[in-house]
């Protein structure tokens, strides 16, 4: 055999480098498809989620609102209960008031907040001015 360029493995070789670089092609192609498909896919999913969010939101409020405001004389939007709250709250109550000093301890000390008022306690739902209150009651822990 002759140690020159045979041209038949010359050219099984030319077709196998076209081949690698036909499928090295056509794959590059198609993983931009993908990839192009892949972020349509997401883009796409996240308009239906926020679709279905929205539709579900209102379909909600439209059930709820009038029940809430019949049994409850509430409404749940919160641009409703910002409005009724702004004209309800007495402008001079500090709505997150510290604990009276003769109301630590004792059995009776409520400090909830309603209608952004603050019950103390059922014998004096304002707190006790001075430092010694009549019904106080230490905590039992018996």
């Amino acid at each position: 055999m002759d140690s020159g360029s045979n041209p038949f493995l010359e050219g099984i070789s030319q077709i196998a480098s076209e081949v690698e670089q036909f499928f090295t092609e056509f794959i590059d192609d198609f993983t931009e498809i993908v990839d192009a498909f892949v972020e349509t896919s997401e883009e796409l999913a996240e308009l239906v989620k926020d679709a279905i969010v929205n539709e579900v939101e209102q379909q909600f409020n439209e059930f709820f609102e009038p029940l809430f405001e019949e049994f409850l004389g509430v409404s749940p939007l919160m641009e409703e209960r910002e409005a009724e709250d702004s004209w309800a709250m007495d402008p001079s109550f500090d709505p997150l008031p510290e604990i009276p000093a003769v109301c630590i301890g004792c059995h009776h000390y409520h400090g909830q907040v309603y209608n952004g008022n603050l019950l103390v306690c059922g014998m004096h739902p304002y707190g006790w001015e001075g430092d010694n209150c009549p019904d106080k009651e230490p905590i039992s822990f018996n």
